[in-house]
């Protein structure tokens, strides 16, 4: 599993334990339900931006929510958890772990946005294209 869909499930366990709606979850964030529902399912582009205002609005701390190992729903109550690994809240390692990660996930955020700045340029070159030729049908059918 990799680290992006980990912390993704982490926002959803929290919430759920903490019994915050995601309707409430995204007006706290100051987005509409239908946009935080795609950043908790990974399909908002920048979603990295918003984790340190996650933790805020979820009461766990940013490295709580990064935490790469499972944290098990059923066993996050106030301030104990267990994760499916360890069977204890491990030892955060240092926060430049933390800074690499979010680093790389904003990477990954920005590979993804070039590359769909290049299918978009690529659909519309394509759509050039399909008007010249048709442009030049038209001339040549009116001959």
């Amino acid at each position: 599993m990799e680290a992006e869909e980990i912390i993704l499930k982490n926002i959803r366990l929290y919430r759920k334990v903490k019994e915050i709606k995601s309707e409430n979850m995204a007006r706290e964030l100051g987005m509409s339900q239908s946009e935080y529902s795609k950043l908790e399912n990974g399909l908002k582009r920048k979603w990295t931006e918003h984790l340190p205002n996650i933790s805020k609005v979820l009461g766990v701390t940013f490295e709580e929510l990064v935490n790469l190992n499972i944290v098990s729903e059923g066993h996050v109550a106030g301030n104990s958890y267990q994760t499916k690994a360890s069977g204890t809240h491990p030892s955060f390692p240092d926060i430049e772990l933390y800074e690499r990660l979010i680093h790389e996930l904003k990477e990954k955020d920005r590979l993804k946005d070039e590359l769909l700045n290049s299918l978009t340029l690529s659909k519309e070159n394509y759509k050039q294209k399909y008007e010249s030729i048709k442009a030049k049908f038209q001339f040549n059918s009116g001959i």
